[in-house]
């Protein structure tokens, strides 16, 4: 999926708990649903592969506790079809919603449909928000405004979404264009902080609306689980005043993905992230290093910049049965200039359980603990990998 997550909706999605007890019980117990909606079972070595199915769909309850939320349930339905016609592009659908004792919530959508074969991709995904963030400042080496004690809440309120059709260049290569719109509002919690007295950029919230233009190239084997080949992705995004934004400004990111199969079901995955923003960024859409898909054991939020880049590798094994577990590690920055490109780098690792809920397409369950090299601990819990 090739949703922009901005950041009140990426820490939301990604979850970061602080009560490890909770989250394990959560996942034992989640086990247990799915298994009662996948008819599919390990075979024995003397039973034949049941046939692959074209479509299924898994939903996923998940309750969690963290201290700026109080006690949540999330609940995430995640679906696929026409599962047969590729196995590497089949339809995919996933619908997420949280709700919080803070009274915080989030809805969100993301939808890539396939039409003529795999000629044409449709992607569209949307939102709507109404949740606590925490900002740390913009560039952590600007100690003369903000240390490392410094923190502001500001809640982040409104709709967003993306749509746009890409096209089939050649085999596994696809080019297209979509709009992106977001209506944000900004209330700032302390009246007496930075930020309310500063002339931060995106303080009172806007309208970001524009066009952009994205390529991806794919020659990996399976789209849930890749053992082999590579994932490319790079879009562009201009913000304009008429195209109706309240903010101009440039965006850049790209994705670089590669599988390697040391031998059967171990796999090396590899990823190089790479952001660049110009212009006149509200400060909520600031590239940030951390994340469901970017550095796992980083508060999101905490390191934003208006470039930013990551690299994480994850060794991916065979545990028993369904189970299976990951080691990954991570380094990346986030900065306002080039000059800067390998000062402060953030240094991540950590580890995993997965669960395979569909067998036929490898599709996984997992939860990630990832830590820092402060040492703090985040916890992620998803359905598909990581990367």
């Amino acid at each position: 999926m090739s949703l922009h997550i901005p950041l009140s909706v990426r820490r939301c999605i990604s979850i970061t708990l602080s009560v490890p007890a909770v989250i394990l019980c959560a996942f034992v117990l989640t086990v247990v649903l799915p298994v009662s909606f996948a008819a599919d079972t390990i075979p024995e070595t003397d039973v034949p592969e049941p046939p692959d199915r074209s479509y299924r769909f898994f939903p996923v309850p998940v309750p969690f506790y963290s201290p700026e939320t109080g006690w949540g349930i999330a609940a995430t339905v995640f679906g696929y079809w026409n599962a047969d016609r590729s196995a590497v592009r089949p339809d995919t659908a996933a619908f997420v919603s949280i709700f919080t004792e803070n009274k915080q919530m989030l809805f969100g959508v993301d939808v890539n449909k396939y039409f003529s074969g795999d000629f044409l991709l449709l992607e569209l995904g949307g939102g709507y928000g109404d949740w606590q963030n925490t900002f740390y400042g913009i560039g952590r080496q600007s100690g003369a405004v903000f240390d490392d004690a410094y923190q502001e809440d500001y809640v982040a309120v409104g709709p967003r979404g993306h749509i746009g059709p890409s096209f089939r260049i050649i085999e596994g290569l696809y080019a297209g264009v979509r709009l992106i719109y977001s209506d944000t509002d900004i209330e700032i919690l302390d009246d007496d902080g930075w930020m309310a007295s500063s002339n931060i950029i995106g303080r009172d919230g806007g309208k970001v609306i524009g066009p952009g233009a994205i390529v991806k190239y794919d020659t990996r084997d399976k789209a849930f689980y890749p053992t082999q080949g590579l994932y490319f992705e790079a879009e562009y995004s201009r913000f304009t005043g008429s195209t109706g934004s309240d903010f101009v400004f440039n965006h850049f990111r790209s994705d670089l993905r590669n599988y390697f199969s040391l031998r059967q079901n171990h796999i090396l995955a590899t990823q190089l992230q790479y952001e660049y923003s110009s212009g006149d960024i509200p400060f909520y859409q600031l590239p940030n290093i951390a994340g469901q898909n970017g550095l796992r054991g980083i508060e999101a939020g905490k390191f934003i910049d208006r470039l930013r880049y990551s690299f994480q590798a994850e060794y991916r094994f065979p545990v028993w049965n369904r189970f299976g577990g990951v080691v990954f590690a991570g380094a990346g920055q986030s900065f306002s200039s080039h000059a800067d490109l390998l000062d402060n780098i953030k240094l991540v690792g950590g580890v995993g359980l997965r669960f395979m809920l569909d067998t036929n397409n490898r599709l996984n369950m997992r939860l990630d603990i990832g830590f820092d090299d402060d040492g703090d601990v985040k916890f992620y819990f998803n359905i598909r990998e990581a990367f």
